[in-house]
């Protein structure tokens, strides 16, 4: 969540959280917990991302990207 309130202050009108399991479910507990943070939080949105293929083999359990929008402009 400290990533997403990093982003809001300097303007950023819609935040997408991906997340990717890449362990067979010992990331669970950590995605879990990052769904509930963002539910319900206004502009902030958490999505599932199996088709992301950079970082396996690197990260063990699970990784995330944060998309931010300002404006109509989008980085990741």
């Amino acid at each position: 969540m400290i990533h997403t309130r990093a982003l809001v202050d300097p303007g950023a009108d819609r935040i997408v959280v991906s997340l990717t399991a890449l362990s067979g479910g010992r990331g669970n507990p950590i995605m879990d917990a990052v769904r509930y943070g963002l539910d319900g939080v206004p502009e902030r949105s958490c999505v599932d991302d199996s088709t992301h293929s950079s970082g396996r083999g690197y990260y063990p359990d699970f990784c995330f990207k944060v998309h931010a929008r300002f404006g109509g402009d989008g980085f990741e």
